[in-house]
């Protein structure tokens, strides 16, 4: 989410104060965007907390926000180009993605460049699956999963498929 503000193209009349201020107030000690480095490659480094940063961007961009709006698309296409980067071929007629981390509480905000970028290459059925669980009820599911076949209950994980 963060490397996806780098790119996010500036358009004459656009306010970034907001979108900034939500910056520094979530991640304490910065007064410049430099300081940011430290959050995000240093030793204060938490994958939880910068992930956490995620659904103040989706608050904002729900608010209508036009650069958290961007940078929530920005962030779609960048998350579409690694899940076909990862497709080495065509070769599949069907491909379960499991949408797992903060990110994806705010899936409708950018699932269009989402798609947009996977769809350039791959035309596999896409078999989304959306975990409504901790991870470790979801393994437990998984388990649950192979020793009955091909079975996930409904109440762990929420599914639709693309074609």
């Amino acid at each position: 989410m963060i490397l996806a503000m780098e790119g996010v193209p500036r358009h004459e009349g656009d306010r970034y104060e907001c979108l900034w201020d939500e910056c520094r107030n979530y991640f304490e000690g910065i007064d410049e965007l430099p300081a940011l480095m430290d959050h995000i490659y240093g030793q204060r480094f938490s994958k939880s907390h910068v992930a956490g940063f995620a659904e103040k961007v989706a608050h904002l961009a729900r608010d209508g926000d036009c650069i958290a709006s961007r940078v929530l698309c920005r962030a779609g296409e960048e998350l579409g180009r690694l899940v076909r980067g990862a497709l080495a071929s065509d070769a599949y007629v069907t491909l379960n993605l499991v949408l797992l981390g903060g990110m994806f509480s705010s899936w409708d905000m950018f699932q269009e460049a989402f798609m947009h970028e996977v769809r350039s290459t791959c035309t596999a059925e896409l078999q989304f699956l959306l975990p409504t669980c901790d991870p470790s009820v979801g393994s437990a599911a998984l388990a649950l999963r192979e020793k009955n076949g091909n079975y996930t209950p409904k109440k762990y994980v929420r599914q639709w498929t693309a074609r």
